[in-house]
């Protein structure tokens, strides 16, 4: 298991950059797709664990025009 230390504090704010490759398959893209669908999970599990330092998560979604 790895563990990192990080200081958070209510002011701060972790934002990650998501794919339409994290939503859909793509042929051809596999390597792509799997760690553009793992930032959605890393979001998730980073709001999770920084909630009690008062941190967010956001993911920004991918563009839609």
């Amino acid at each position: 298991m790895i563990s990192l230390s990080v200081n958070l504090s209510a002011a701060d704010h972790i934002v990650t950059v998501g794919s339409v490759a994290g939503q859909r398959a793509f042929r051809g893209n596999s390597l792509y797709n799997a760690s553009k669908s793992a930032v959605t999970m890393l979001t998730r599990s980073a709001a999770a664990e920084s909630a009690c330092w008062g941190c967010g998560s956001t993911r920004c979604p991918p563009d839609r025009s």
